[in-house]
């Protein structure tokens, strides 16, 4: 009888495993037949054994970064890009985490408000501005603000204290005085926008009406004549009337921005931040004893009707016009004005800084779109003048700082003071919005934030109290990377 081998036949019989050369897999193990017809292991293979070959890049269900591209590992080994499902994103660990939406950088803290309405922040929190019900030690990373949920919707930091506007357009907000969160319910709903001074804040409802709170002992909560007062509830500055589009503090003073284009402004005027060419004693008498106030809102009239948005300083003040062009008024010591001086007419208490009390333009290149302003700075005794700076994004998408730098919150890499616009080149030209906070050299302060387009957050400059949110305390002069919400 005749029989065909399918491998080797040798006396008589049919013999071996495999045909010579043939290759298989026995789980991760590669074989090759040999010339005996006999199965060989060959090395264990790392992530996957396909037709007797090691494949396969990872372990099925691993994750990483590819750039700023998540991938998750397949059951065939090979990776895959997941896919975002926040409107901007960015990749932590493996995982999408949503793109920061808006940040605000107070005086020692930060927060920021995440693409899928989460709350978070870091830096001082001595009076619980940073976490609610808490009153010690910092944050030097993000941390998740629980007691809000998921539902907020705008976020502002200032000198002791944070609020927030939920998505029922209620307002409610932590820190100084009793440091537990609590809700402004004075204010009612309806709040669009919400604006903090050093000692004062301001809310800005849907009605176009305008709404402030605080210390009044400059005239700036109240804007109807009066002063007085360190604790006065929400309080209507009905001199503003209802069609108010932006509003904006600065250390002791208030500014809004009309619908018709027209800037007005009110309270401390001691450096002529208020803008109409007045400064020292010029205006009208306060708690500090000196005609050193506006204590109504006064039209910046040197500004027309053609300005888009305003940003409140230490005791100084910027507008953008609709042209792009950027104007500032107030002291000027650091440069903060950025027409490239830091000169100006003697004014303060003792005459010693140097002041513009009516709009001058930046030497700002270009066209921007946004501008931000460091309000927190306020005090009389060393180091507080030495603070104050101003950024702008430019129509290009780049970022520009000038101002007060002694902690190098300008990010040029450097801790000079600039008097004209330097770029933050190390940023590129994705800028989509910029904070700054305030503070001075003897305490520490002065840091700015920014976000860029694909939804990732970068800080720099002052980082006393972990403001930077960078798990460090250690100053940066270049823009280092934050990661709110990272697993």
């Amino acid at each position: 009888e005749v029989e065909t081998c399918p491998y080797v036949c040798l006396e008589g019989e049919c013999l071996g495993e495999c045909q010579a050369g043939d290759k298989q897999c026995d789980g991760l193990t590669p074989q090759l037949c040999s010339q005996q017809n006999q199965w060989e292991n060959q090395t264990v293979c790392e992530f996957q054994c396909m037709d007797g070959e090691c494949a396969g890049e990872c372990n099925p269900g691993d994750k990483r970064c590819d750039s700023n591209i998540a991938q998750t590992c397949d059951t065939n080994s090979i990776w895959q890009d997941d896919v975002c499902s926040s409107a901007t994103c960015f990749c932590c660990d493996g995982n999408f985490v949503a793109g920061t939406k808006m940040i605000s950088a107070g005086r020692f803290h930060t927060c920021s408000l995440s693409q899928d309405g989460k709350l978070y922040c870091w830096g001082n929190n001595s009076l619980g501005q940073t976490m609610p019900s808490s009153y010690y030690g910092t944050y030097p990373i993000p941390a998740l603000i629980n007691a809000l949920g998921d539902g907020v919707r705008h976020i502002a930091t200032g000198h002791k204290n944070s609020c927030a506007i939920k998505q029922d357009q209620t307002v409610w907000c932590w820190g100084e005085p009793d440091k537990s969160l609590f809700q402004l319910s004075a204010l009612g709903t309806n709040v669009s926008q919400i604006s903090m001074g050093t000692i004062h804040a301001c809310a800005l409802k849907t009605d176009g009406t305008v709404w402030c709170w605080g210390n009044n002992e400059y005239g700036q909560v109240t804007g109807n004549g009066t002063y007085g007062g360190t604790d006065l509830p929400p309080t209507q500055v009905t001199t503003l009337g209802t069609n108010v589009s932006q509003i904006s503090m600065g250390t002791i003073h208030a500014c809004a921005l009309k619908t018709d284009g027209t800037v007005w402004c009110w309270g401390f005027n001691g450096y002529g931040e208020v803008g109409d060419g007045t400064m020292n004693e010029q205006g009208e008498v306060c708690s500090s004893g000196y005609k050193n106030c506006r204590l109504t809102p006064t039209q910046v009239t040197v500004l027309g009707n053609q300005v888009s948005q305003i940003a409140g300083g230490t005791y100084n003040t910027c507008a953008l016009k609709n042209d792009g062009t950027v104007w500032c008024w107030g002291i000027n010591d650091q440069g903060q004005l950025g027409d490239g001086t830091n000169t100006g007419q003697e004014c303060g208490y003792y005459k010693t800084h140097v002041c513009k009390p009516s709009p001058v333009q930046t030497s700002l290149t270009g066209q921007a779109t946004s501008i931000a302003n460091s309000p927190f700075s306020h005090g009389y005794g060393a180091g507080w003048s030495e603070m104050g700076h101003a950024c702008a994004i430019k129509q290009d998408g780049t970022l520009w700082c000038w101002g007060a730098n002694y902690y190098g919150q300008l990010g040029d890499g450097t801790t000079d003071i600039r008097t004209s616009p330097v770029p933050v080149a190390s940023l590129g030209n994705q800028i989509a919005s910029i904070s700054l906070g305030g503070g001075n050299d003897t305490y520490g302060g002065g840091h700015s934030c920014a976000t860029k387009q694909d939804g990732t957050l970068w800080c720099w400059g002052s980082n006393f109290y972990g403001m930077l949110g960078d798990g460090s305390e250690f100053s940066q002069s270049v823009p280092v990377p934050v990661y709110p919400g990272c697993p």
